[in-house]
């Protein structure tokens, strides 16, 4: 058998290792990449960015890969890889769609966290979005702001930043101004003066660009500023601001006789309206108010004192003025306007009339003048079609009850039943007031009804369990008008009485006028049984009798 040449062994060998070199499968570095990027153990990012520059290397720019090492390392908080990759990633801005390059814009400005300053690479970013034709939208800083928050207690990182920002727009970016002040109020009080230099340059330029800037849009800023300041009690500044911001946009009458300010009414308000007043904030509201006042009047139609104005405006009157009848001025003031405008914005409602009614109510020079007066106030609700609610019937029921009238029964009686026509629940001061009227009935069939309505009501505040320290007090007295002392009936109401006064808690221990006044209606048995036999050896009063007093 001849052997095979020599030279037929070395083809079959080259032949195999061909095939076999056919069967390799390529190295398919994006997988790896993906799995180096996830893989816990490369926490420096060696291996993953290795692979990446091999993958680019062999294939070219992979936006995905840049993508996954631009997170990797700004998770990693190494802000020179992070930034090398944002710099590649700009070669793919133009292929991008808007969701890319939101996304892309994020990771970007992330890097001001990581060296919390802004950086040219960063303005690169920011440029070629404001290429796009918009503004850099707000919501990109929110998060980044709150991150610095959380970073650094820096508050001047804000401003420069602000800064830096500003002088990439080609016009004023007010929502972004707004997004710093919120950002900067988390500082707390070490920020207050760099607040001044934001608002101070936001002034400047709203000045400058007062054709171009949208008054909305400053409008909603200041009352943003004021919000701010006025959450934490800073009234002073809040103040100054927005006369800063008066003297800067307005001017005494507007040169087509009347427009719209760039100041909104919500920024008066915010300064206006307060949970309480005091003597030292109530003028200080009085004022800003009548400054409303006249420059509205000046021309600015925008700047409509409404309701709730007028009313916080009657509440700071309240405060510093004792006399009922100047606190009224609000409303002849706010009917005027009402008057002359028709603006439905201005017209009186019942909390005007409610701030009034409880002036008159709480003035003691008044006495005689409230219940006429009160009542004057509620005709002239019914002339405006103004609806009374609760506190307005229960004020004007007090001031009734005040006066020395011979009629106060009847006229409170009937004040009670407006309850029902305007279809509103009597609480606990209505009934109240509606008792202490039954004292004041004059004739004996009117007492008789007076008692009736009194024992009536009597029953209704307990089973509603409205019962107070001066309910006994109030019954007792109209008890004492009503009855005859010493009578059957006398002892058997008073009894009845007595008895409900102990078992709900509220006998005045060991004397006082309650006791006097209960002594006097009963007869002299009739006291030894409901009263002295329930003493002990000692002579004490029970303890629940008083419990709640």
């Amino acid at each position: 058998v001849e052997e095979s040449p020599p030279i037929a062994d070395e083809q079959q060998d080259e032949q195999q290792e061909t095939t076999q070199a056919e069967e390799v499968t390529p190295i398919d570095y994006r997988e790896r990449v993906m799995q180096a990027i996830s893989d816990a153990e490369d926490t420096q990012g060696a291996l993953s960015e290795r692979l990446a520059n091999k993958y680019i290397e062999e294939k070219g720019m992979d936006a995905m890969v840049v993508d996954q090492m631009i997170e990797f390392f700004l998770r990693t908080d190494d802000s020179v890889k992070a930034s090398h990759w944002i710099q590649l990633q700009l070669a793919n801005w133009e292929a991008f769609d808007a969701k890319e390059k939101g996304r892309f814009v994020q990771q970007a400005t992330q890097l001001v966290v990581l060296e919390q300053k802004m950086t040219p690479l960063v303005e690169e970013v920011l440029r070629k979005l404001k290429s796009e034709g918009s503004m850099i939208p707000a919501t990109l800083f929110a998060s980044l702001f709150q991150e610095l928050n959380e970073r650094t207690s820096n508050p001047k990182i804000v401003v420069e930043i602000m800064k830096r920002v500003s002088d990439l727009e080609d016009d004023l970016n007010l929502p972004l101004y707004k997004t710093a002040v919120q950002a900067l109020f988390k500082y707390e009080k070490k920020s207050l003066d760099d607040i001044e230099t934001i608002y101070t340059d936001v002034l400047e330029r709203v000045q400058q660009n007062t054709q171009v800037v949208k008054p909305e849009e400053f409008g909603d800023f200041l009352h943003g500023l004021l919000s701010l300041l006025t959450y934490r009690n800073l009234f002073n500044e809040a103040e100054e601001y927005l006369r800063r911001a008066e003297k800067a946009l307005l001017q005494p009458k507007p040169p087509n006789g009347e427009e719209s300010s760039m100041i909104s009414i919500d920024c008066y308000q915010r300064l206006i309206r307060r949970k309480w007043y005091t003597p030292k904030t109530a003028p200080r509201v009085i004022a800003t108010f009548r400054r409303l006042q006249h420059i509205y009047q000046s021309g600015y139609s925008n700047l409509l004192p409404n309701q709730e104005m007028f009313t916080s405006y009657a509440r700071a009157l309240a405060t510093v003025e004792k006399d009922a009848s100047k606190v009224e001025r609000a409303l002849n003031e706010m009917l005027k306007l009402y008057m002359k405008t028709r603006e439905e914005a201005c017209k009186p409602n019942a909390e005007i009339f409610q701030t009034i009614l409880l002036a008159y109510r709480q003035d003691a020079t008044k006495t005689k003048v409230a219940g006429k007066k009160s009542l004057e106030l509620l005709d002239r609700m019914k002339n405006l079609d103004v609806v009374p609610d609760t506190k307005c019937l229960n004020y004007i029921m007090q001031c009734v009850n005040k006066s020395s009238n011979d009629d106060v029964y009847e006229t409170v009686s009937e004040l009670y039943s407006m309850f029902a026509h305007y279809g509103l629940e009597p609480d606990s001061f209505s009934r109240h007031s509606l008792m202490d009227a039954c004292s004041s009935a004059q004739e004996s069939s009117n007492q008789d009804a007076a008692l009736t309505t009194a024992l009536e009501t009597f029953s209704q505040i307990r089973q509603d369990d409205q019962v107070g320290p001066q309910t006994y007090p109030i019954l007792t007295r109209v008890l004492m008008r009503v009855l005859s002392k010493g009578s059957e009936r006398s002892d058997k109401v008073a009894t009845a009485v007595f008895q409900a006064c102990c078992n709900d808690g509220y006998w005045k221990p060991n004397g006082g006028p309650l006791k006097k006044r209960f002594n006097s209606l009963f007869s002299r048995s009739a006291w030894h049984e409901v009263y002295t036999k329930q003493l002990d050896g000692n002579k004490n009063e029970p303890r629940l009798w008083s419990r709640n007093i």
